[in-house]
């Protein structure tokens, strides 16, 4: 792992956050809430804070995979009392293990922080890592770990279950004196919109998954001033109809998930999980890694600190704001989208899945293929478009 890092910092990424997911000391979803120390078949502790401070010392950021939301009967630190319960005082169920077949509970809203801090002391004091990140909790409604337990008053309310959740992320992004960053949410359980301000990213997954509408008003004006989203979902979540499963990334439209992030105005993501063989670098291959990060990180530098100044969609030959488009009945599973930002960033995405888009922006004219894009603004120009050979380049 050491080895790939240096390898990519070598290829010239600079600004990355490391968001490192199976190190826990059972393996990954095993036995919580217990993490520390890191499992021994990974490496050694000297090894993987030689892992973080390589990380670090590049100027990137680590976070390591926190789950303070399940815990198993099977965990060193399992304590009944600590579980939610459901009105019959049954114990409410958590996450369902397919790997160990063990279900795990939830744990009480009210109790995640006191294990949160005993192993985030030990996590921060032996590894160091400059950032955090929490798996279920960002991305999922809190009134799930509402308590009925008569002997526990303090997490019964929603309006409590959401302040003790607020303060759990205060804890973590403190105790990592870094940003906290999550798992995004889906359906009608989701709350990752609701934590913005709070929660300093998520793998934002689209409603919808790869045939979502594609209206990134909101996103872009309302919820990413206030938080900076990454991705569009993991690639076992975005490439398939429903649930989670495994995606060749031979077989994965890399350009479409691109484009996607990209009208949404999320950060670029450079993943492996899901991903079906045995990868030796993530998304499948160095190149695919490469085209990620220099094709979203600087187009990323320029949108994200800001707020766009108008969003419209394609209608023939007409741009029109969103409520034009709805009322004319645009397609917006296959949106052709305009973005303009107020540091004078001009940007338009097809996300058209068979017509060619042909733009003119800053005086020249591009031809965007299906899930192809334009961006200019003084200095800079970016573009996934037809060359005059009709090649993509």
């Amino acid at each position: 792992n050491i080895g790939l890092l240096r390898e990519l910092h070598d290829y010239g990424l600079q600004d990355l956050a490391i968001l490192y997911h199976d190190w826990q000391r059972f393996g990954y979803d095993v036995k919580l809430p217990s993490h520390y120390p890191a499992n021994p078949t990974y490496g050694t502790p000297a090894e993987v804070r030689a892992l973080v401070d390589t990380a670090s010392g590049f100027g990137w950021r680590f976070a390591l995979h926190e789950n303070y939301a399940d815990m198993y009967p099977s965990s060193p630190l399992y304590n009944l009392a600590d579980v939610a319960k459901n009105p019959d005082l049954s114990p409410k169920l958590g996450w369902f293990n397919p790997g160990t077949g063990e279900q795990a509970y939830l744990i009480a809203a009210d109790k995640a922080q006191g294990y949160a801090h005993s192993q985030g002391v030990l996590i921060t004091g032996d590894y160091s890592p400059n950032a955090a990140y929490l798996d279920v909790d960002t991305g999922w409604s809190p009134a799930t770990y509402l308590d009925m337990n008569a002997a526990n008053p303090t997490v019964r309310t929603f309006a409590q279950a959401v302040a003790i959740r607020k303060a759990l992320f205060r804890h973590q992004q403190t105790l990592a004196a870094g940003p906290l960053l999550g798992e995004g949410g889906e359906g009608s359980g989701r709350y990752d919109t609701f934590y913005a301000g709070y929660v300093d990213g998520v793998e934002r997954q689209i409603e919808g998954r790869r045939e979502a509408l594609v209206i990134p008003d909101h996103e872009l004006s309302v919820i990413r001033p206030l938080m900076a989203n990454h991705g569009m979902g993991y690639y076992g979540r975005y490439f398939v109809e429903s649930g989670q499963g495994q995606v060749s990334p031979s077989d994965a439209d890399w350009d479409q998930y691109r484009a996607t992030e990209i009208a949404f105005g999320h950060a670029g993501f450079i993943g492996d999980a899901n991903l079906d063989g045995d990868l030796t670098y993530p998304m499948g291959s160095l190149v695919q890694v490469l085209s990620e990060y220099n094709l979203l990180q600087p187009l990323q530098s320029q949108y994200l600190a800001e707020t766009p100044a108008s969003v419209s969609y394609r209608q023939g030959d007409q741009m029109l704001g969103l409520s034009q488009a709805i009322h004319v009945g645009v397609d917006f599973a296959n949106a052709q989208v305009r973005i303009t930002y107020g540091n004078g960033l001009d940007l338009a995405v097809n996300r058209h899945a068979t017509a060619a888009w042909t733009v003119t922006l800053a005086g020249r004219t591009f031809e965007l293929p299906p899930d192809g894009w334009i961006a200019v603004n003084a200095g800079f120009l970016e573009y996934s478009a037809l060359g005059p050979d009709g090649v993509r380049v």
